[in-house]
């Protein structure tokens, strides 16, 4: 198992439009290409701070590769 680690800062009032958003789209499988081979995601919260710490889980460093790529250019 591999995985992507990436920290996020912004507006505190936004967090939750946010994880709203990634968790309509792992519930509804829409993905965005490059990230279909994870295989979980871990999303940690400061809400006073405003920082949000993304842990992204791949199968194999294949995956990870791509999902990187894909994240990186989103």
């Amino acid at each position: 198992m591999h995985a992507r680690i990436a920290t996020f800062e912004g507006d505190s009032a936004t967090i939750d439009q946010m994880l709203d958003g990634i968790r309509e789209e792992v519930e509804n499988d829409r993905r965005p290409p490059g990230l279909e081979d994870a295989t979980g995601m871990m999303v940690l919260v400061d809400r006073e701070q405003g920082k949000t710490l993304g842990i992204t889980f791949f199968p194999d460093e294949d995956a990870l590769k791509r999902g990187d790529e894909a994240l990186n250019n989103g």
